[in-house]
């Protein structure tokens, strides 16, 4: 139901008009005033649709009302009433947007022509607005849809400059500013998203987080970001070179998110801890400013708890070593150094191991050994450490005695319940199945 303002200074006509059945053209609340001015304050305190105005009136006229609702209010139509058939009068009244112009006295067959033509005009607007709005709901679903793909993508896999121009278009992710680092923030106690009774928590969140990083986040254009909705874990891609250019000012700057995050933290029930990936200037490195950051989250955690493609997605582009030379096929003394590192991973496995601690055992670059490691052995770092517990794992299970925390321990998860989501991750069996399972 729509809502209609009658205005006019004679009483007489304000009575005369309320005797009308506006419900049969689907108006509902109406109300008077004497003069423009009570009117403009009418319409300040709440909204109508329709107004029908007398144009000789003391204060304020109907010219002018017209006037200052279709500046203030120009989704407000009005139908105007005069005592003269002045031409010039009419002409001036459709300029500000008056419906039509009815000559009085009254005659209520017109005004009911003029009412119906009137309401069929804010219906045809309302279902157009309706339309838009859903289109609109569609191109931002649309956008978000491609952004998430987009991000995930471009920090995980080399991309062709068509495929990567493409995406940047239809995700409007700009990526022009030549700088780019990866953040990357995690929750530290979910390895994933929980089931039961415990998913709306887990989904109330996830929504709380994706919306704070909006606001802290992209409207102060330091980048975009993505929440992974099963790990929590958000990707922050940062393109504000502002903030590349000093590394203390994007550690403030995720200090203040965290500490903005901390008033949430009834809600997340568990503490926050993000890496700073490492900076970058060609956007098909991206995934090494990724990886970078995922490894500093292992050496904090013992392990990168991740999404699968940020911890197995490989570097299959030349990486470049500090000096930025681009790498070389692996020679005699570079498979040596990868023997090296996996009989020290090997070695190690039973304790937190992070890239860096490898990396400084055979004396190299973290990111370097990373891309050495996989053209080596065709098998990434970390899934050589996490295959070797896993098969320690499995060994250490036929020993009834030993917990399954105990047995999460002794190869190196701290957290019972991440040790169980990579065991599956990799046998496809919890470790309780495992054990149980007939010989």
């Amino acid at each position: 139901m729509y809502s209609l303002l009658i205005v006019d200074d004679e009483t007489e006509i304000r009575e005369g008009l309320l005797s009308f059945d506006f419900h049969l053209l689907g108006i509902g609340r109406v109300k008077t005033c004497q003069n423009g001015l009570s009117a403009l304050e009418a319409l300040e305190n709440e909204p109508f649709d329709l107004i029908i105005s007398d144009i000789r009136m003391p204060f304020l006229d109907g010219l002018a009302l017209s006037q200052q609702v279709s500046k203030k209010y120009p989704q407000v139509k009005i139908i105007i009433l005069s005592g003269y058939s002045d031409f010039e009068y009419a002409r001036t009244c459709m300029s500000y947007g008056v419906v039509t112009y009815l000559l009085k006295p009254v005659d209520f067959t017109e005004l009911q022509e003029a009412l119906a033509k009137t309401v069929q005009l804010l219906d045809s607007e309302k279902a157009k607005a309706l339309r838009q709005n859903a289109i609109e709901r569609k191109l931002l679903l649309s956008i978000a849809v491609h952004r998430k793909k987009f991000l995930q993508s471009i920090t995980t896999r080399p991309m062709g400059d068509e495929e990567m121009v493409e995406g940047s278009v239809l995700s409007e992710v700009r990526l022009d500013s030549g700088r780019y680092t990866v953040v990357l923030l995690r929750m530290n106690t979910y390895p994933k998203r929980p089931t039961g009774s415990s998913d709306n928590d887990w989904r109330l969140a996830i929504f709380a987080l994706d919306n704070i990083l909006k606001e802290f986040w992209v409207e102060k254009d330091y980048g975009y970001h993505d929440v992974d909705t099963e790990t929590g874990e958000c990707l922050l891609l940062v393109t504000d070179i502002s903030l590349q250019t000093n590394e203390s000012g994007l550690n403030i700057c995720m200090a203040a998110l965290l500490s903005e995050l901390a008033r949430f933290r009834g809600l997340f029930r568990t503490s926050l801890t993000y890496a700073i990936g490492s900076c970058v200037q060609d956007l098909r490195q991206l995934p090494l400013s990724r990886h970078s950051a995922a490894f500093q989250l292992e050496g904090e955690q013992g392990d990168v708890q991740t999404s699968p493609p940020a911890i197995h997605s490989g570097l299959e582009f030349p990486a470049r070593d500090e000096t930025g030379t681009e790498a070389k096929p692996a020679d005699e003394t570079t498979r040596k150094q990868i023997q090296e590192a996996k009989a020290y991973i090997l070695a190690n496995f039973n304790r937190p191991l992070s890239l860096q601690d490898v990396a400084d055992h055979v004396y190299m670059n973290p990111s370097y050994l990373s891309y050495l490691f996989k053209e080596t052995t065709g098998q990434n770092y970390i899934d050589f450490l996490i295959a070797c517990r896993v098969q320690e794992a499995q060994k250490l299970l036929k020993d009834v005695q030993l917990k399954i925390y105990q047995v999460g321990e002794m190869v190196g998860y701290e957290n019972p319940r991440y040790f169980a989501y990579i065991f599956k991750k990799v046998t496809g069996k919890t470790p309780v199945e495992f054990r149980n399972q007939p010989t």
